[in-house]
């Protein structure tokens, strides 16, 4: 893209699916250089807003794509000390179809035992496909304990030949508990439980890559809750999930550790709710959040330029324990990474609130449908409705940094 298409498409207030898609990008090579950290009691200075992604661990601050290419790297090796735990080198050794069955007249459903590591272990996955055969269709990809649920919107689609629905086992991969492992499970020495379950979605990745049907560089990845911290971390460390979307998914996702004083954000103290989660360094912080060095931004910085949208509830159960505040200011510092791909960039980074349950709702499919088909298929979906704050208006006060050209 030139500098005047670029000044063109920045200059015009609304964007077309072909305008968005537009601003290209290239991730480079990291230097493959091995980072190291300090222990956490060497972490003294407060940080009170979100920390700077730009500030280099050489000394300096990114000052183009190149270096920021380089500082990716290092964000990764970053988020696996002190949020993620380490992720594993796992590869798929084995598959086994263990049933079919018919969706109505418009799909058909393969079921899957994804063998992994030394064969020993495995998990399961779900691919339904539209009946009509010889295209490559699109995935919505989702984590999914219950094989035998179907989204909401399953149907509808695969009736209109649009998608494959693909569910993830991620409880095959790790428990939600610390008490629940087994020994087939991803051990929290290996993998921390977030961290393995969006592991699983990379190995899904690898099993779908094999499969005539799907189009792999069509993939969206959503989860709800815990899921959608999942959902955040797999895109984080795996450029081949083209869009995300993370629903209600609270601190350790989309919502920063730190509360902003927001009442009843459940903030850092998930490290000590979850200790199986997420990494035993962030533990170490509990007392002292804002001399973390990161916060959940980084993850999500490392989508961009990708598109994603995060779809929250705002008012309804558990909603506030998710941290709102926490999720509009990660979201508004955001803004700041997609800069770096030119304006227009930034209206890939979308968010939807809505009133009600901390749940994933008819009404959120529906959303991510209509994200998903503005990208896949060019369908209409006016993207300003998606990038506003009425909420928490102080959100872009709470990083002091800007994307630096």
């Amino acid at each position: 893209m030139s500098a005047a298409d670029l000044r063109s498409l920045q200059e015009k207030p609304r964007f077309t699916p072909e305008e968005v898609r537009a601003v290209t990008w290239d991730y480079g090579e990291d230097d493959g250089r091995i980072y190291s950290f300090p222990p956490s009691s060497e972490h003294t200075a407060r940080i009170d807003t979100l920390p700077n992604p730009f500030a280099m661990p050489e000394g300096g601050y990114v000052s183009n794509l190149n270096e920021w290419n380089r500082q990716r790297s290092y964000m990764q090796q970053a988020l696996m000390h002190y949020i993620y735990g380490p992720r594993p080198s796992y590869q798929v050794v084995g598959l086994e179809k263990t049933g079919e069955q018919a969706e109505g007249d418009f799909g058909h459903t393969t079921f899957y035992k994804v063998y992994y590591g030394d064969g020993r272990r495995f998990f399961r996955i779900r691919v339904t496909k539209p009946a009509r055969g010889g295209l490559r269709y699109p995935v919505i990809m989702r984590f999914e304990h219950v094989m035998e649920h179907r989204f909401p919107v399953e149907a509808e689609l695969l009736s209109e030949n649009r998608y494959v629905f693909v569910a993830v086992n991620h409880l095959d991969l790790a428990p939600n508990e610390k008490f629940e492992y087994q020994p087939s499970h991803i051990q929290p020495k290996e993998a921390k439980a977030i961290m393995a379950w969006a592991y699983g979605a990379s190995l899904s990745m690898d099993v779908l890559e094999r499969l005539s049907f799907v189009d792999t560089k069509r993939v969206c990845i959503t989860g709800h809750s815990r899921t959608g911290k999942a959902a955040i971390c797999a895109a984080a460390f795996d450029e081949r999930f083209a869009l995300v979307v993370p629903n209600n998914s609270g601190a350790g996702g989309a919502s920063s550790f730190r509360t902003f004083g927001q009442p009843g954000a459940q903030g850092i103290q998930i490290a000590l709710h979850q200790p199986s989660w997420l990494s035993d360094t962030l533990a170490e912080f509990v007392d002292k959040c804002n001399c973390l060095p990161v916060d959940m931004h980084w993850a999500t910085a490392l989508v961009a330029p990708r598109p994603i949208f995060f779809t929250e509830s705002r008012d309804g159960g558990d909603s506030l324990w998710a941290g709102p505040r926490g999720t509009y200011a990660c979201w508004s510092a955001l803004d700041e990474i997609y800069k770096l791909y030119g304006e227009a960039a930034v209206m890939r980074n979308l968010i939807h609130t809505r009133a009600g349950q901390h749940d994933q709702l008819e009404s959120d499919y529906r959303l991510l449908v209509s994200f998903c088909n503005f990208h896949f298929y060019k369908n209409l979906m006016i993207l300003e409705d998606y990038r506003m704050n009425a909420e928490y208006m102080d959100a872009k006060k709470q990083h002091l940094w800007t994307a630096p050209w």
